[in-house]
């Protein structure tokens, strides 16, 4: 969080978060929340919060571009009721994000494969 309030700042533009594994992404779109709505603890939990709620559509919409609607219906279900993403939906810690760019990315891989369609290949790989 630290490192974001910085970023919102214009005082810090990191490559890496503060550990050399995590990517700065996190901090960038943090930092970009601060400036809309100020630099504040809630603001960061209710973009992981409001990031884990839009995980449930897309993991509907990915199920059923792989197989059916039916699929889909039974993907959302198990994402709505999964009891790590929903403790761990209102924290903010960029972990906690994992779920919506993973599964965003696999919807768009799925897609391009699909659509033959090379910006939908690389807005996957961005969401990677």
């Amino acid at each position: 969080m630290l490192v974001s309030f910085e970023v919102a700042r214009g005082a810090r533009f990191p490559l890496v978060s503060t550990q050399c594994y995590l990517g700065s992404f996190f901090n960038y779109l943090l930092g970009a929340i601060f400036l809309l709505f100020g630099p504040s603890f809630t603001a960061a939990r209710m973009t992981v919060t409001v990031l884990g709620a839009l995980t449930v559509p897309l993991a509907y919409w990915l199920g059923k571009e792989t197989e059916d609607r039916p699929t889909g219906v039974a993907t959302a279900l198990l994402m709505l009721t999964s009891f790590t993403h929903i403790t761990n939906g209102h924290i903010a810690w960029v972990n906690c994000t994992t779920p919506f760019f993973a599964t965003g990315a696999f919807l768009l891989f799925t897609l391009a494969l699909k659509r033959s369609s090379g910006r939908l290949l690389v807005a996957a790989g961005f969401c990677y």
